[in-house]
């Protein structure tokens, strides 16, 4: 059971699979009149001493410290704790995966 536009209840099966239909049809479909150049909103901009900042290589302290501040499980499934007990192993590989994937903007 579903309301319809006007307010009132559908219960028959065909037609609230058309008003579903409609609906998402509706949802997705883009509107022309929404939109427009967003050439005249004024973009914010960072400093030159932020910008050298973020365009630096991320550091090795920083990949260490971030790591040894987590407590949840990794994205790959390794608990973080995998990560820190095998530092002196992985983490000159893990220092250069992040560091890649900051400068390629992928981890492939």
């Amino acid at each position: 059971m579903l309301r319809n536009e006007s307010g009132e209840w559908v219960t028959e099966q065909s037609s609230l699979q058309d008003l579903v239909l409609h609906f998402f049809r509706d949802l997705y479909t883009a509107d022309a009149s929404v939109g427009g150049s967003l050439a005249p909103l004024e973009k914010p901009k960072i400093s030159d001493a932020d910008g050298r900042i973020m365009g630096r290589d991320i550091t090795s302290n920083e990949v260490h410290d971030a790591l040894f501040q987590m407590k949840p499980p990794g994205v790959d499934g390794f608990q973080t704790g995998f990560y820190q007990v095998c530092w002196s192993t992985v983490g000159n590989d893990l220092v250069n995966l992040v560091q890649s994937a900051f400068r390629l903007g992928s981890l492939m």
